[in-house]
C-alpha cells in the first residue's frame, strides 16, 4: 500500500501562482500576470512545489497563458531548476500556453530537461490530459501539431 499523501489545499494563491485541486490527485497551477524577477523565483515556486510533493500529484495542468514572457539569461538560469521540479512533479503533465512561441519555448525546455510534457493552447485538452482522459494519440497543440513531437 503506498504511503498516505497530504491533499493539495483546495486553493493556494500567491502573487505569482494560483493552485487549485481539480480532482483527486490532479492539480491546476495557474501563473498570474505578475512579473517575476529572478530574485522572486524561490519564494514563488517553493510553496507550490511543497504542496505538490506533499500531495503525491498524479496529474498536473500548468496554465501559463497569463504569464509575462521572459527569456533573459538571469531569469532563465534562476527558474530552470524550479521549472524542472514543477514539470517532473506528476506522471501526467499538460502545459497550457497562449502563443505558438510559448509552445515552442515550453517544448524546448521539456526536451532539454528530458521530460514528457503535453503542450497545448486548448484548455479542454490540457484538462483532459491532466485528468488522464486523453486516450490514444495526444491532442494537437498550437498550429495543429504537438510541439513536443517535433
Amino acid at each position: 500500500m503506498p504511503p498516505a499523501s497530504a491533499p493539495v489545499p483546495a486553493a493556494l494563491a500567491s502573487r505569482w501562482f494560483e493552485v487549485e485541486r481539480i480532482a483527486e490527485g490532479v492539480v491546476c497551477v495557474r501563473r498570474t500576470a505578475e512579473r517575476m524577477e529572478a530574485a522572486d523565483v524561490p519564494a514563488a515556486y517553493e510553496p507550490v512545489l511543497d504542496a505538490l510533493a506533499a500531495a503525491g500529484t498524479e496529474g498536473l495542468w500548468v496554465d501559463l497563458r497569463a504569464a509575462p514572457g521572459r527569456n533573459d539569461d538571469a531569469y532563465e538560469t534562476a527558474v530552470a531548476p524550479y521549472r524542472r521540479r514543477l514539470l517532473a512533479s506528476a506522471g501526467r503533465v499538460a502545459v497550457l500556453v497562449r502563443t505558438r512561441v510559448g509552445a515552442l519555448q515550453v517544448a524546448r525546455h521539456a526536451r532539454e530537461d528530458g521530460l514528457d510534457v503535453f503542450v497545448t493552447d486548448d484548455p479542454a485538452a490540457a484538462r483532459a490530459h491532466a485528468l488522464g482522459a486523453a486516450a490514444g494519440p495526444r491532442p494537437p497543440g498550437p498550429g495543429g501539431a504537438d510541439p513536443a513531437d517535433r
